[in-house]
């Protein structure tokens, strides 16, 4: 469907089925040839992070819908900031959209 994983009936159980179906897919996929090291959050272990070839990938999980709990919602958000800038500062040169300070 369109909707996320906390607007369906039972947000528990299809968080559960995310997270064992689809959490941590490039280990159960085998994927020809790709060998791209994968760094995981240990907090959040659905955003991860790739540098390849001076590429710099961040993902995060937002969550879309219905907020369930708007103290774990706002963590969440926080997080992903603190994530996502704490990486651009780490890879600090080694991407390259990295021509300038950030």
């Amino acid at each position: 469907g369109d909707n996320d994983w906390n607007d369906c009936p039972e947000p528990d159980v299809s968080w559960g089925r995310w997270s064992r179906n689809l959490m941590r897919l490039d280990e159960n996929i085998k994927y020809e040839g790709h060998n791209v090291p994968i760094q995981r959050q240990k907090r959040y272990e659905e955003n991860f992070e790739i540098l390849h070839n001076g590429i710099l990938i961040i993902c995060t999980n937002l969550v879309a819908g219905s907020v369930l709990d708007e103290g774990v919602w706002d963590k969440r958000i926080e997080n992903n900031v603190k994530f996502t800038t704490d990486l651009v500062k780490a890879y600090k040169g080694q991407y390259r959209g990295d021509r300038k300070s950030v």
